[in-house]
């Protein structure tokens, strides 16, 4: 059964599509009780110390990556940290589901920059998908230059939009290199660089303070806390597998399935 699903790259990242659903619900669940650079430290830390030690048990060599792929891990590390944080960020300020929608422009994004970037086929239905996709982006987020705008909005609003907008940017990067790299790097690899870039990028404003200072979590966040470690790190090591298995936008049209359960 293991066997089966690591082997399957549409049974991959539908797997992780679950495992993120609940993760961003857990992530909505704590608010703003918790700053969203502590949810990504606490979520990363964990998860880090977990796949090196997975990585260790495996045998994994070299265990960070040949020399060669290093800028494309380094690449797929930073802009994954930075869409997760985003994203975080969107859920926290906005409607889930607004916030779910704005990210998940991301699979017409990764089309196009796979198209533009890999040589991948777009083909006219990939396009006309594209178009239309950010079409209803546009929809969604109803500017106040479109008939007076969202009835909501205001400063929070639009740091929001930004910040799924964002999201949607970051995550198509991560999933271009983690396509340019390939089957050169066990998945554990590209995962591991993951989690290390999002505890460099966040601890350092974090213990700054800013852009807000870290919190003791009650008993139920830490639970909270926990299970987002969890399921993101199942998530994130089946998505990284899913995606070198499968080309980037079928890949990314398939993870898109984790708006229906958002």
């Amino acid at each position: 059964m293991i066997s089966w699903l690591w082997d399957s790259g549409t049974a991959c990242v539908a797997t992780a599509a679950v495992f993120f659903a609940f993760s961003v619900l857990a992530v909505k669940l704590l608010g703003s009780r918790i700053p969203v650079l502590e949810i990504t430290t606490v979520r990363s830390s964990l998860s880090l110390a977990v796949t090196l030690a997975i990585a260790r048990l495996r045998g994994v060599t070299p265990m960070f990556g040949h020399r060669p792929a290093l800028w494309k891990l380094i690449g797929r590390g930073v802009s994954g940290s930075m869409a997760m944080a985003t994203y975080y960020a969107a859920v926290v300020t906005l409607p889930l589901g607004d916030a779910t929608v704005l990210f998940f422009t991301n699979p017409a994004i990764t089309a196009v920059m796979a198209w533009l970037i890999l040589g991948e086929h777009l083909g006219g239905r990939g396009a006309l998908g594209s178009l239309l996709s950010l079409v209803g982006l546009v929809v969604l987020v109803h500017p106040p230059f479109l008939g007076g705008g969202h009835a909501d909005w205001g400063p929070r609003r639009l740091l929001g939009v930004a910040c799924g907008a964002a999201s949607a940017l970051f995550s198509s990067g991560a999933f271009i290199f983690i396509r340019f790299i390939g089957k050169a790097e066990p998945a554990l690899v590209v995962a591991l660089y993951f989690h290390a870039c999002t505890v460099v990028l966040s601890i350092g404003p974090l213990a700054a303070g800013w852009p807000q200072r870290a919190t003791l979590p009650s008993a139920s966040d830490a639970a909270l806390l926990g299970a987002i470690a969890v399921t993101s790190f199942a998530g994130q090591l089946l998505l990284t597998r899913g995606f070198q298995l499968e080309s980037a936008s079928r890949a990314a049209s398939i993870n898109f399935s984790q708006a229906s359960f958002s």
